[in-house]
C-alpha cells in the first residue's frame, strides 16, 4: 500500500514537471516574439528619398505659406541662401540653414500605406502644406504635408518619389510654417547702453509738444532750490522734473523692443498704410556713448631673431559717440503699434504696454514735487509768518581760530568755519533749528496748481508766510505764500505765481511744530 502511493505521487511529481517545461518553452517562444515585435516597433524609420537625389546636396527650397510661394536658392558660395523673389531681401541665414538641415536628416518614422487610395483619411487630399527641394544636379523633390496625431506626435506625408504614405517627426513641417517676414535680418534698434548720458528728450504728439532738457547747472528761475538738472517744456509750459520721473522716462526707453517685422522697404507713399505718414508720436532721443574703439599699431621687433619685422599691437581707446534716436509711432493694431524709426524702410511691431510712459506723460507726472527741500547749507534766513507771529531764523557762517593739538601733542590753531543761529535775534541750538527745519522739508505737494487758474494772486486772509534767503548770487531770495485753496487743499505760490496745492492736514502739522510764543 505504502509503495503504490509512492508510484502515484512520483507520478503527479513527473506531469508537473512536464507541464513546467512546455510551460517554460511557451515563455521562451513569447518572449523572443514580444523582443522581435519591440525591435519592429524601435526600428521603423524609413527612407524617404529616391536613390537618385542627393539630400546632402539641396540647392533650392520652396514652400507655401498662406498661399503664398516661397522660393530660395543656395548661392554659388555654397553658403549664402537668398529669396529669389527679391534677391536684396536680408534673409536671415539661420532660417534656411534650418530647413536645410531637417531636409538633409529627413526619414519616415513609419511606412503606413503603399497606396495613395485613401489620402482624404490623412489629410492629404488637400495639403497643408508642400515643401519642393532641388539637389545639385537639378533632381526635384516634393513632399506633401497632411494631418498630425498629437497623441504620436507624427504628420502623415507622402512624396513625389513614391505612391507610399508615411508618418514624419511632427516638429519637422513646423520649420516651413513660417511667413516671409519671420525670417529677415531684423534692424537694431539703437537704444542707449548703461553708459549713456542723455542731452534732450522731445515727444510730439499731433500738435502736442514736449521738451526735455539736461541742465547739469540747474535752472534757479524753474528750480529755485538747485535739485533738479532735468527741465520740462510743454508748449511753452516750463517746469523743473523730478529726477524719479526722469529715470522711468530713460528706463522705458532702453527697455523698448520690438516684437517682429511688419512690412518690408516700405516707401514714404506707403507710410499710411501703418500710420506713419502722420505718427501718433514722435520720440526723439540726443545722447551720447562711451565706447572703446580698437586701434592697430605695428611697432619694431628688437629681437635679433624679429630684426626689421614688426607685429601689431592692439591698443584701446576710450571714445564719446553721439547718437540720435527718431522712433516714430504710427497706428496701433490690437496691443501693438506700428514703428520705425531713424532712416530704416523697415516697419515693426511695438507693445503698446511699452510705449504707455511716452504717450501719456504730462507734466503733473514729471514735475519736482518737493517745495521745501532746503538744505542747511543753502540757507541764510528763514523767515515763517503765520497769525500774527514771525519766527525768523538767521545762520551765519564764520571763520575762527580753533586750538587743537597736533599728531606730535603740539598746541596749534586752525581755522574751522562755525556755523550759528539765531531766533528773533536770540541764540539757539542747531537742533532747535534743524528741528524745526525737518518738518518743513517733509511737506511734499499732492497736486499742480490749475492752469487754467495761474493768473490767481495770493490772499491775505490766513496766509503763511515763508521767505528764505541762500548763501547765492542768482535768486537769492524766494517768497513762498500758502493760502486756503478749498477745504482740502492750501495753495502753495512762488513769488507770486500759483505753483502747487498743499494738504491742508500737513500744513497745520507743521505749524503745530513751530516754537510757541514766548511770553
Amino acid at each position: 500500500m505504502k509503495r503504490k502511493k509512492q508510484k502515484r505521487l512520483l507520478l503527479i511529481l513527473l506531469v508537473l514537471l512536464l507541464a513546467l517545461c512546455v510551460g517554460y518553452f511557451f515563455l521562451l517562444r513569447y518572449n523572443e516574439g514580444q523582443e522581435n515585435k519591440e525591435s519592429e516597433e524601435t526600428d521603423t524609420s524609413v527612407s524617404i528619398y529616391p536613390k537618385d537625389f542627393d539630400s546632402s546636396a539641396i540647392s533650392s527650397i520652396s514652400y507655401n505659406y498662406d498661399g503664398t510661394e516661397l522660393d530660395f536658392s543656395l548661392q554659388s558660395d555654397g553658403e549664402t541662401w537668398q529669396y529669389d523673389s527679391n534677391t536684396d531681401f536680408p534673409l536671415n541665414q539661420s532660417s534656411l540653414s534650418g530647413m536645410n538641415s531637417q531636409l538633409q536628416s529627413l526619414t519616415a518614422t513609419r511606412k503606413i500605406k503603399d497606396n495613395l487610395d485613401d489620402l482624404a483619411d490623412y489629410g492629404l487630399d488637400q495639403p497643408s502644406n508642400t515643401v519642393a527641394a532641388k539637389d545639385s544636379d537639378g533632381t526635384e523633390f516634393t513632399i506633401y504635408f497632411g494631418n498630425s496625431n498629437d497623441t504620436a506626435g507624427v504628420t502623415y506625408v507622402y512624396t513625389s518619389a513614391d505612391e507610399n504614405i508615411y508618418t514624419v517627426d511632427s516638429g519637422v513641417a513646423d520649420y516651413f510654417s513660417h511667413p516671409l517676414l519671420d525670417m529677415i535680418v531684423e534692424d537694431e534698434l539703437p537704444l542707449p547702453d548703461t553708459t549713456a548720458v542723455y542731452k534732450n528728450i522731445t515727444i510730439q504728439r499731433g500738435k502736442n509738444k514736449l521738451t526735455f532738457r539736461y541742465n547739469e547747472n540747474g535752472d534757479t528761475e524753474l528750480d529755485y532750490l538747485k535739485r533738479c538738472s532735468w527741465f520740462g517744456d510743454i508748449d511753452g509750459d516750463r517746469f523743473a522734473m523730478d529726477d524719479n520721473a526722469v529715470s522711468e522716462l530713460t528706463g522705458a526707453l532702453t527697455g523698448l523692443t520690438t516684437s517682429g517685422c511688419a512690412a518690408y522697404d516700405i516707401t514714404d507713399k506707403k507710410m499710411s498704410v501703418y500710420g506713419l505718414d502722420d505718427p501718433t508720436a514722435v520720440i526723439t532721443v540726443n545722447y551720447t556713448q562711451t565706447e572703446t574703439v580698437e586701434e592697430e599699431e605695428t611697432a619694431e621687433e628688437t629681437s635679433e631673431a624679429a630684426e626689421n619685422q614688426t607685429q601689431a599691437e592692439d591698443n584701446t581707446e576710450t571714445k564719446t559717440v553721439p547718437y540720435k534716436l527718431t522712433l516714430k509711432i504710427g497706428k496701433a493694431v490690437g496691443d501693438y503699434y506700428y514703428v520705425t524709426w531713424n532712416d530704416i524702410s523697415q516697419v515693426y511691431l511695438m507693445s503698446a504696454s511699452s510705449l504707455e510712459t511716452f504717450l501719456n506723460c504730462d507734466k503733473s507726472g514729471l514735475s519736482y514735487m518737493e517745495p521745501f527741500d532746503f538744505m542747511v547749507n543753502d540757507l541764510d534766513e528763514m523767515k515763517i509768518t503765520c497769525d500774527g507771529q514771525t519766527w525768523n531764523y538767521q545762520i551765519k557762517r564764520t571763520s575762527e581760530e580753533v586750538e587743537s593739538t597736533d599728531e606730535d601733542g603740539n598746541p596749534t590753531t586752525e581755522e574751522q568755519e562755525v556755523t550759528k543761529y539765531t531766533l528773533n535775534g536770540q541764540k539757539i541750538d542747531s537742533g532747535d533749528f534743524t528741528n524745526v527745519l525737518g518738518t518743513i522739508q517733509d511737506l511734499s505737494a499732492e497736486k499742480l496748481y490749475p492752469a487754467d487758474k495761474s493768473s490767481d494772486t495770493p490772499s491775505d486772509k490766513d496766509a503763511i508766510t515763508i521767505q528764505v534767503r541762500f548763501g547765492r548770487s542768482e535768486r537769492s531770495k524766494v517768497t513762498l505764500v500758502l493760502t486756503p485753496y478749498d477745504s482740502n487743499y492750501y495753495a502753495l505760490y512762488v513769488d507770486g505765481t500759483p505753483t502747487w496745492l498743499m494738504n491742508k492736514t500737513d500744513i497745520a502739522g507743521f505749524v503745530k511744530a513751530l516754537p510757541a510764543e514766548e511770553e
